[in-house]
């Protein structure tokens, strides 16, 4: 349901000055400016912990909080959460991303979604955002941060990593509408989507020139109707996988925008493991799993 030939241009998705300025793929009066709690200075504070729900062994635990403290006192800003990437994993409840205009368009739930809500395809965490608004990015504007969940993430292990939606189809039966949002990596070395087609591989980028995306963002979709479901696909009838490649570690930034009306998100998912296959029960357990040795960090307030 988003037009590929969208007018929007193919302005930059990383401003070096700030995660979201008016250079950036939100505009210059949205609520997420330099002054903002969402800045690409962000970085951490000092007075934070690691949660200690994780599983870093004590030996990096002490060098990785160090780290982050001195990002923290770097400036950055109070309360939000820094989802840390351990052995190749991060696995972050879209609840805990930092979202400014909290249920004005990603409305929280915490009712069941869909139509099988068994264990294994309910929601996890405490509930999920849908977006109950339109996409002013579609219509061939700007999303600002009404639009948008921030996910601060903190990358240990340089890599190439997949990028995933744990998603649902929340209105209506097809497998076609009501199916997408955008995506976007920002301070990644290359983001960008993949995908084999006769032998040959291609890759695509976020821009307005084909159905991928526009403006740094990817417009990521599922096809997926009964369930939650690991799948963020782009270009239509193409299925292209959505990478992102960090060559240094370091403070990253996924940023999700409402698309489609009646599109849920439960969680964002990256992973270096080129194994992972979302098609499999046994990989979906798996980033279930990884949900709960998640290591958050959080500047105080």
């Amino acid at each position: 349901d988003v037009d590929s030939g969208s007018d929007v241009d193919s302005g930059s998705d990383v401003d070096s000055g700030s995660d979201v300025d008016s250079g950036s793929d939100v505009d210059s009066g949205s609520d997420v400016d330099s002054g903002s709690d969402v800045d690409s200075g962000s970085d951490v504070d000092s007075g934070s912990d690691v949660d200690s729900g994780n599983d870093v062994d004590s030996g990096s635990e002490d060098l990785l909080a160090d780290e982050l403290e001195t990002l923290c006192n770097d400036g950055a800003p109070r309360g939000v959460n820094i989802f840390v990437e351990n052995d190749g994993w991060i696995v972050a409840e879209v609840e805990d991303g930092h979202y400014t205009a909290d249920n004005e368009k990603w409305q929280f739930h915490n009712t069941p979604a869909g139509n099988n809500q068994s264990p294994q395809n309910g929601f996890s965490g405490t509930g999920y955002r849908e977006w109950v608004s339109d996409s002013d990015l579609q219509r061939g504007g700007v999303l600002t941060s009404r639009d948008i969940i921030f996910f601060d993430i903190f990358i240990q292990s340089p890599g190439t990593y997949l990028v995933v939606l744990r998603g649902l189809i929340n209105a209506g039966t097809s497998d076609s509408e009501n199916n997408d949002a955008w995506l976007s990596v920002q301070r990644s070395d290359d983001y960008y989507a993949y995908q084999v087609i006769d032998g040959i591989d291609h890759f695509t980028y976020p821009d307005s020139s084909n159905q991928a995306g526009a403006r740094g963002f990817f417009r990521a979709y599922t096809e997926i109707t009964d369930r939650w479901g690991y799948e963020s696909k782009t270009v239509d009838s193409s299925n292209y996988r959505i990478y992102a490649r960090f060559d240094t570690p370091g403070l990253k930034v996924v940023r999700v925008g409402g698309l489609s009306r009646g599109y849920a998100i439960d969680q964002i998912v990256l992973t270096s493991d080129p194994a992972w296959d979302a098609d499999r029960l046994s990989d979906r357990n798996e980033a279930l799993e990884q949900t709960d040795t998640q290591v958050i960090y959080t500047c105080d307030e």
